[in-house]
């Protein structure tokens, strides 16, 4: 690369007033909105008010600021989670998807309503190869602490009732209101709720 071009085409994306994050918080409103189809190069500059090279030079390809987004989002909400388990609360753990629902509206709909192969496909730059590897050992790894916390086991039935007390039970009961852009009203946390204790309960009974 020349350094006419760089100074008169890259330098002056670089020095946009436009940073990653700004490009990151345009895709979730477009996604949340549109959903991810609706995400192109040109929607998510146009929702960031910025122009399309300044976006390119922040992320190399609408595939990486998508998987970026949902990175992001993955990693804010599974805090919640290791928080919750860290310090020996598996209720807790099991509710966090609907306080991070209600917290997190938009972000819960681009993560709950859609599945990860949507945002995440490819190989990527080594450093968001790197990331999304982390995560998803970091996942893995909080299913096998719910059930201990939960049940005091962790082979693979206790794993298979904890997926589904951690996971699938609360992303269930917030899905309706997510497709309708609404909070997740309080109920949910009683059937939440309800479910953990008779599960963990029948589990317990039969260990």
């Amino acid at each position: 690369m020349s350094g006419y071009y760089r100074m008169m085409i890259l330098e002056p994306l670089r020095r946009s007033r436009h940073t990653a994050t700004d490009f990151l918080d345009a895709a979730l409103m477009v996604v949340a909105e549109s959903g991810p189809r609706a995400a192109t190069v040109g929607a998510v500059a146009a929702c960031a008010k910025a122009p399309i090279g300044s976006l390119y030079y922040r992320f190399p390809s609408r595939e990486d600021l998508l998987a970026e987004l949902w990175l992001r989002l993955m990693v804010d909400f599974e805090q919640g989670i290791v928080a919750a388990l860290g310090a020996g609360d598996a209720l807790k753990a099991a509710l966090h998807t609907l306080d991070w629902s209600r917290e997190h509206l938009a972000g819960a709909r681009v993560l709950l309503l859609h599945p990860r192969e949507v945002f995440v496909h490819g190989d990527g730059p080594p450093k968001l190869r790197e990331a999304l590897r982390s995560q998803s050992e970091r996942m893995c790894a909080r299913v096998p602490a719910f059930a201990r916390l939960a049940f005091g086991r962790s082979g693979p039935e206790a794993q298979r009732w904890a997926e589904f007390l951690l996971t699938e039970a609360p992303a269930a009961a917030v899905v309706q209101h997510l497709r309708r852009y609404e909070r997740p009203p309080l109920i949910v946390d009683e059937l939440i709720t309800t479910t953990y204790h008779a599960v963990t309960l029948a589990v317990r009974s039969t260990g």
